[in-house]
């Protein structure tokens, strides 16, 4: 069982990130229908999906998911700065492999091979 930090495993756990509706991490996604739904409600639909090859050569499917209707939104600046709708791109894998990840760092075992890391790193340093 994998007990690695992904980035930005510390900055994902603070309330500051928790609480913030904005943030794509914490939309709604309904799996069943395939659609997220923005922080005023409305669906935003799929619109594509590119397949990307990394130099090593990982595949990931990337999912473009699209707002209907900004306009009006008082907190649209802060949303997103695109002229048209919301756009947002996801990896549904990736999101299964944070969330799994998640999971193991925050269980008693992974808090427990936490301490022991920094218990090792600590008897290095002094």
């Amino acid at each position: 069982m994998p007990f690695v930090k992904y980035i930005n495993f510390h900055k994902k756990q603070k309330k500051s990130y928790i609480i913030n509706p904005l943030l794509v991490a914490n939309l709604y996604y309904n799996a069943e229908q395939d659609y997220y739904v923005c922080p005023i409600g409305q669906h935003m639909t799929l619109i594509s999906k590119t397949i990307r090859t990394t130099e090593n050569g990982y595949t990931t499917v990337i999912s473009k998911y699209q707002s209907q209707n900004c306009d009006g939104y008082p907190m649209r600046g802060q949303c997103h700065k695109s002229q048209t709708n919301r756009i947002i791109q996801v990896s549904h894998k990736l999101r299964e492999y944070r969330k799994k990840a998640k999971e193991l760092l925050t269980s008693e075992r992974g808090i427990y091979h936490q301490s022991k890391r920094l218990l090792f790193l600590n008897s290095l340093f002094y």
